[in-house]
């Protein structure tokens, strides 16, 4: 007998320890990690709390590394991000998952993590195959001698310091992982000033194309102008010449008419004194 998954996107774990070996991806976000917060808890001494987060985005799925370590592989890559596809290989240390999209056909033998579950049902811990355990499950503390209850009280202690360790891992992840975010953010930023930058100069380089050319039709018509005043000057020139020349005309035919007006009196003169002589 055969279920449908109601979920379009999901991880199915092939390598490791679980109840649920399928996780759907929950409100567009599955984060993986030792955290119990996260929606897939993984376990291991050099796991992070906050390890992988998987998107999903505008229908397109998308896994980043948080923490640096262990190495996130996708088909046997390193990556730190990258889109998914289904059937995509997805290893976070000794863990393997594929990602599947759509609704894949699960049988009843195969659990699959319920929405509605309890956290512990939604957030089983996966374990490594070959995982050492000191101590099974049906062990009671009553039944422990002295020296086993303090390996016991060892190995709890070992567990917090592995527990702090991981914890501060994560935040030490989470912390380079809000600086990346603000650099490119920062980065960003500076882009769009520069796209500004880059605006108002073609803005400018405008204004001063207008600039030059108003200048030039301005220079154009101040040649006209000065064009106009030099043929002035020339016509100028040419009608006091030819004023200067009427003028010496003039001035010739006064002295010629001035000579024949004393040439005439002469004349007179010289003819009264010989009438006066003849007398």
């Amino acid at each position: 007998m055969v279920v449908e998954s109601s979920h379009q996107y999901s991880l199915e774990i092939i390598k490791g320890k679980t109840n649920f070996p399928v996780r759907p991806v929950q409100d567009n976000r599955l984060t993986i990690g030792a955290g119990s917060c996260c929606g897939l808890q993984l376990a291991g001494s050099n796991m992070p709390i906050l390890h992988t987060v998987i998107q999903i985005e505008q229908g397109k799925a998308l896994i980043e590394a948080i923490a640096p370590q262990p190495k996130l592989l996708l088909n046997g890559i390193p990556i730190q991000t990258s889109p998914l596809s289904d059937g995509d290989s997805i290893s976070i240390g000794p863990i393997e998952f594929v990602f599947r999209v759509a609704r894949p056909q699960l049988s009843m033998s195969t659990p699959i993590a319920r929405l509605s579950g309890s956290p512990l049902e939604t957030s089983a811990h996966i374990t490594p195959d070959k995982r050492d355990h000191s101590m099974t499950n049906e062990t009671t503390l009553k039944n422990l001698s002295a020296s086993e209850l303090v390996d016991l009280m060892e190995q709890d202690f070992q567990l917090i310091q592995q527990y702090e360790n991981r914890r501060n891992q994560g935040a030490a992840a989470l912390l380079s992982h809000v600086h990346q975010m603000k650099e490119k953010q920062e980065e960003q930023q500076l882009q769009d000033q520069e796209v500004l930058s880059e605006q108002e100069q073609l803005e400018l380089l405008a204004d001063l194309e207008a600039m030059m050319e108003e200048l030039t039709q301005f220079s154009e018509e101040l040649q006209q102008r000065a064009d106009q005043l030099t043929s002035r000057e020339k016509q100028y020139e040419s009608a006091a010449a030819s004023l200067l020349e009427t003028q010496e005309k003039l001035a010739s035919q006064l002295d010629r008419t001035l000579d024949h007006v004393g040439s005439i009196e002469k004349d007179h003169n010289d003819d009264g004194e010989s009438k006066r002589a003849i007398a």
